[in-house]
């Protein structure tokens, strides 16, 4: 009944920071469920963790994955079947698995204590030749919304579970409490995890609280476009109000063979009945913003360099002296402007002094005869444009400085007009912000002579080490022969460069 699953189990590739995740054994989408096997009608068993409860999820035929937490019994190093705050169980976690490796039921195994984890992955090591259903193994490890508790150490938690038992399915989720008016999920959350699992060989499934289907369901379809063996798997809080159209947003723009639902019957026909319905509020910003992907490719320059290209956005992070790019090809003769959208999110490297200091900004840079041309914009309402020549001398052309537009997000213009060039800078409502700004629409201005005519190539760069920037509704548009503003698609070069680790004065 869960076959399907099975293929998801074996899941390894090789993946780059350059290229992306890559399967060379097979097609990636063929161990995804078919149709028949959707991951909207997995039946789970939860909290099997007695004798009882076992005996109970396995004589279910319905019952295809069974969820279950592992601690160690008290005073032992024997892992039993328990959550805490219980400190022992009438079962072993060996017990558990002889029953059930038996059967074609899948397993997950929920760790809340790290000390637990060694010993269970010996068990599983031991009985290796006997495992064939699939084998999620599970843990909360980044702080999520409004969180109380303290995440499973995540470096830990992977090294010990890879390098032991490299055959399963790694669950890394947020420790998540849902408040009435409280947080949701954040960009900051969703990069966090990448820094943890992007590089892993292993398929990762992210579980994702649905109380926040409707607001956070963008992101959710962001992590599923990151690799190709990436799944969420949407689970039910007790109690948690939830907003099914979100549910439905992720449902129809998402890719359905990756994505899991672990919901109560009575929300999953509420849900089934609306995705029947089809009159729904789209998540939070509406339908994602997309781009063509397809013709552009990432250069990291180094390790700690990392760029997460999807359809929808793309986001520059990392720290270090050098540049990565990511580049597409194509001619600008005719470039009329480049528009877009920016988000600086504050991240935690160590020695970041905090939002407190100026932040960098977001250039746009483009050459022109034998000078580039720097259009600069931060958080701050600074705009600038400056020369930059070939000896490395900087001359400001034009600069405006706002405190008033201070804001995580803006948007920002750079139009060419004949022979000049005008930067506007706008604050704007964050796509998964609860309040728009009280300045919003505030704008800051320059503009100065564009000094020649050739524009050979456009770069944006995040040229700070202590925000990541994700840049959404990145738009080249140029100018046709009849004077009017046609977007670039193919013939376009652009170099998007993330140059850390220098600021600006």
């Amino acid at each position: 009944m869960v076959m399907w699953l099975l293929g998801f189990t074996m899941i390894v590739g090789t993946f780059t920071m350059s290229r992306g995740a890559t399967n060379t054994d097979a097609d990636i989408l063929d161990v995804y469920p078919s149709s028949k096997g959707d991951g909207i009608n997995v039946v789970w068993a939860h909290a099997v963790n007695s004798d009882a409860t076992l005996t109970d999820a396995l004589s279910d035929e319905a019952v295809m994955m069974l969820e279950a937490d592992v601690i160690l019994r008290e005073g032992t190093n024997i892992p039993v079947m328990a959550h805490p705050p219980a400190v022992d169980s009438n079962l072993t976690l060996e017990e558990w698995l002889l029953r059930t490796v038996v059967t074609d039921k899948g397993m997950k195994l929920d760790f809340k204590q790290i000390d637990a984890l060694d010993p269970a992955m010996d068990m599983l090591v031991k009985m290796d030749k006997d495992l064939h259903a699939p084998l999620w193994i599970n843990a909360d490890i980044v702080s999520g919304p409004n969180n109380l508790n303290a995440p499973v150490d995540p470096v830990q938690f992977i090294g010990t579970a890879v390098s032991k038992f490299p055959r399963m399915v790694l669950s890394l989720g947020w420790t998540t409490l849902y408040v009435s008016g409280g947080d949701a999920y954040t960009w900051r959350m969703m990069l966090d995890m990448m820094k943890l699992c992007y590089g892993l060989q292993q398929a990762v499934t992210f579980p994702v609280r649905a109380v926040w289907a409707h607001s956070s369901y963008d992101k959710w379809l962001w992590l599923t476009q990151l690799r190709p063996d990436f799944t969420v798997t949407v689970w039910h809080g007790a109690n948690d109000p939830v907003n099914v159209d979100g549910l439905v947003s992720l449902r129809r723009h998402g890719d359905p063979r990756r994505i899991y639902y672990d919901l109560p019957p009575d929300l999953k026909k509420e849900f089934l009945d609306a995705l029947e319905e089809g009159n729904v509020t789209p998540g939070a910003g509406g339908l994602p913003y997309t781009w063509n992907s397809t013709y552009w490719q990432v250069f990291p320059a180094e390790p700690s360099h990392e760029i997460y290209m999807t359809d929808m956005n793309v986001v520059l992070a990392g720290a270090g002296s050098d540049s990565a790019s990511l580049n597409y090809s194509g001619s600008l003769a005719h470039v009329a402007s480049i528009t877009g959208r920016v988000r600086f999110l504050s991240n935690d490297l160590p020695g970041n002094p905090g939002d407190e200091v100026e932040r960098s900004y977001v250039a746009v840079t483009m050459v022109i005869a034998d000078h580039m041309l720097v259009v600069g914009f931060n958080d701050k309402g600074f705009v600038e444009i400056r020369t930059e020549g070939a000896g490395g001398d900087v001359t400001v052309v034009a600069s405006h400085q706002d405190v008033a537009l201070t804001s995580d997000c803006v948007s920002f213009e750079v139009a060419i007009a004949g022979k000049q060039v005008s930067a506007t800078s706008t604050v704007v409502r964050c796509r998964d912000a609860a309040d728009t700004p009280d300045n919003a629409g505030a704008s800051a201005s320059v503009m100065s002579p564009l000094g020649g005519e050739t524009v050979a190539k456009l770069s944006v760069r995040n040229t700070d080490a202590w925000h990541d920037a994700l840049v959404e509704d990145l738009t080249v548009s140029s100018r046709s022969s009849a004077g009017s503003l046609l977007p670039v698609t193919v013939a376009t070069y652009l170099l998007m460069t993330m140059v850390v680790g220098c600021s600006v004065v």
